[in-house]
């Protein structure tokens, strides 16, 4: 893994030492019978976007019902909020990830660019990520993984209602806005959702997970 790091790090350096750029992460299986889904995932607050090759390559060897390419975006800051602050101004973070989108088909993604795209993201980008889906529901409706991140706490982009299915991951020993009291105002949506429809379509749409034992930055 620490080998993928530099590698993708040397790359990304050779394209600009003065800014991150978008990559692409490509499968870690080549299996034609899997379906193919591709991840555009938005990184946390001054955070070298190359520091979560760790986190997205443990995520595609798990994933192992589908092929995953994963495209990470660069920003010249590393800050997405400022292509992106809020869901009726975020057109800049929308063509950004529909370049990653193209940069991904280029280098082989064979899925649908329509129905096969998840959103996601880390802290910081997980609010981007959020104003985004929100921005364009019509878009971006097949799926989200906030780490560190969530969603509104209430009205149309509540976890019940918001636009797509979405996975809100928090650490254990975060202690900040991540924290698990925090989170624990999306898991009591998550449970209203299950006491209505079941924990099947709650777990699908709807879902909440604490990771024992890790803080905020060991997603990065």
């Amino acid at each position: 893994m620490a080998f993928v790091r530099s590698l993708i790090a040397a790359l990304v350096v050779s394209f600009s030492v003065a800014r991150d750029v978008n990559f692409i992460m490509p499968p870690v299986t080549n299996n034609t019978d899997l379906p193919e889904k591709l991840m555009v995932y938005i990184p946390g607050g001054n955070v070298p976007n190359v520091n979560y090759t760790d986190t997205l390559l443990s995520i595609q060897q798990h994933a192992t019902d589908v092929q995953l390419t994963v495209a990470v975006l660069g920003f010249r800051t590393r800050l997405c909020i400022q292509t992106c602050p809020s869901s009726g101004a975020c057109f800049l973070l929308n063509n950004q990830v529909q370049e990653a989108i193209s940069l991904a088909v280029d280098a082989g993604f064979g899925g649908s660019t329509a129905d096969d795209v998840l959103i996601g993201a880390h802290s910081l980008g997980g609010t981007c990520a959020n104003y985004l889906v929100q921005g364009y529901p019509e878009v971006y409706n097949n799926g989200m993984v906030l780490h560190g991140g969530y969603v509104d706490e209430s009205g149309d982009g509540a976890l019940p209602t918001f636009p797509s299915p979405t996975l809100l991951v928090g650490a254990e020993l975060d202690g900040g806005l991540a924290r698990p009291g925090k989170f624990s105002t999306w898991y009591r949506q998550y449970m209203a959702v299950a006491a209505s429809e079941g924990e099947a379509a709650a777990l699908k749409r709807a879902a909440v997970h604490i990771i024992p034992s890790i803080d905020h930055s060991d997603f990065c």
